[in-house]
C-alpha cells in the first residue's frame, strides 16, 4: 500500500499543505476549527506525524539542534562506565555508535539504569521529557538481564549483544553459531581429528552457550564416524583442575577456547607447548594482532548497525516491544595467528 502523505490528509481537509502541516503541530496560528478538521482527516487516512522528520527539517532551517536528536545509550553494570575497557574484557559497542550516530546527525548521551534515584519511573519520565525517542541498549551485566518493568511503549528500542533477555527488541548480535562453526571446520580442514570445544566463565552460558555448543555439534556431526568427537567441556568457572581433567581424558589436539587465557597460561604450567603439542583457538579475538589464532569480530560494525537500525525505526514511528522481533547478525573473519599451527602426525 503506498503510505499516507501530508498532502493526502490536506486534500481531504480540502485545506494547503502547509496549513495541514501547522494543525497537527498544534500551531496557535491555526483556528480549533480547522485543527480539528485537519486531525479528523488524518485520523481516516491513519496518517501520523513523523516528528523525528519534522525536528530535522526545523533543525536544518534554523540550525538549532534539537533533543530528540540525541540517541539514549542504557547501561546497566555495577559501576556507571563498568561496561568500557579496561574495566570490562567484553566488547565496546559505544564508539562504533556514537561514530555513526554523528555521521547521521545525531549524538549518543549515556545513561546509566543503577544512578543513584534512579527507577523505570523516572527514566521513562526523563526521555519523555527530553523528547527523546532512541533508545540503544548495550552490553548488561549477567546473562539473563529483564527490563521488563520498564514502559517502553514511547521509545524506539535496539539491544546490542545478546545479554538482554527481556523483553525482546530488535537485535544486533555477533553470530556465536556461525563463529564456532567456522573455528571447527577450520580445525578439521587443516587435519585435526580431536578437535576440542571448552568455556570457562559464568557469562559464556545461557543464549551464547547454546549457540557456540549448536555451531560446534553441527560441524561435529559431519565428521567420519572414525573420528573422535570429544564432548564439550562447559564450566561456570574458571577451574584448571577441571581443565586437565578433561584434557588428560580426552587428548584433544586442538582447543577451541572462549578465550584463549587462561588456558593457554594452564597448558604452559603443565609444560604443554602451544601450537607445538596442542592447537588452540580463540572464539574471542578481540584483538587480531595479540597473535590468538580465532575468530574476530569488528565490533564497532554492532554499535554502527545497531544506531542505523534504530533510526529506521525512528523514521517509521515503530515504538514498544515489537510483536516480531529481528535480529542481525554480524559476522566475523578467521584470523591466522600463532597458537594453532599443524595436526599431529598419527601413526598408522
Amino acid at each position: 500500500m503506498k503510505p499516507v502523505t501530508l498532502g493526502d490528509v490536506a486534500r481531504v481537509a480540502e485545506v494547503h499543505k502547509a496549513t495541514a502541516a501547522r494543525a497537527l503541530n498544534h500551531d496557535p496560528r491555526i483556528s480549533p476549527a480547522t485543527r480539528l478538521k485537519v486531525e479528523e482527516a488524518a485520523k481516516i487516512l491513519g496518517y501520523r506525524v513523523n516528528h523525528l522528520l519534522a525536528a530535522w527539517m526545523s533543525t536544518r532551517r534554523n540550525k538549532v539542534p534539537v533533543a530528540n536528536a540525541v540517541i539514549a545509550y542504557v547501561t546497566g553494570n555495577p559501576t556507571r562506565y563498568g561496561w568500557r575497557p579496561p574495566t570490562s574484557d567484553l566488547p565496546d559497542f559505544h564508539p562504533g555508535a556514537c561514530t555513526r550516530a554523528q555521521a547521521a546527525g545525531f549524538t549518543v548521551e549515556d545513561f546509566w539504569l543503577r544512578e543513584k534515584g534512579m527507577t523505570p519511573e523516572r527514566f521513562t519520565g526523563i526521555l519523555r521529557a527530553r523528547n527523546i525517542q532512541g533508545v540503544l541498549i548495550g552490553r548488561l551485566p549477567g546473562p539473563y538481564t529483564m527490563l521488563l518493568e520498564y514502559d517502553w511503549s514511547n521509545f524506539s528500542v535496539v539491544a546490542l549483544g545478546i545479554s538482554l533477555a527481556a523483553p525482546i527488541f530488535h537485535r544486533v548480535r555477533e553470530n556465536h553459531f556461525y563463529t564456532a562453526s567456522l573455528a571447527a571446520a577450520q580445525c578439521f580442514q587443516r587435519g585435526f581429528r580431536r578437535i576440542g570445544l571448552a568455556f570457562d566463565r559464568a557469562d559464556d552460558f545461557g543464549r551464547m552457550n547454546d549457540m557456540w555448543v549448536g555451531g560446534f555439534l553441527s560441524e561435529q556431526v559431519k565428521w567420519p564416524k572414525n573420528v573422535y568427537r570429544l564432548p564439550p567441556l562447559l564450566s561456570h568457572a574458571a577451574n584448571r583442575a577441571e581443565f586437565m581433567v578433561w584434557f588428560k581424558r580426552h587428548k584433544p589436539d586442538v582447543i577451541i577456547a572462549s578465550q584463549a587465557n587462561p588456558l593457554g597460561d594452564w597448558l604452559a604450567a603443565e609444560k604443554i607447548r602451544v601450537p607445538e603439542e596442542v592447537g588452540l583457538v580463540d572464539l574471542r579475538c578481540y584483538d587480531p594482532h595479540a597473535g590468538n589464532t580465532g575468530v574476530h569480530y569488528d565490533f564497532s560494525q554492532t554499535g554502527a548497525v545497531g544506531v542505523e537500525t534504530l533510526i529506521g525505526l525512528m523514521h517509521r514511528q515503530e515504538r514498544g516491544v515489537p510483536a516480531r522481533p529481528h535480529e542481525i547478525l554480524i559476522q566475523g573473519e578467521w584470523i591466522e595467528g600463532r597458537t594453532l599451527g599443524s595436526p599431529p602426525v598419527r601413526r598408522r
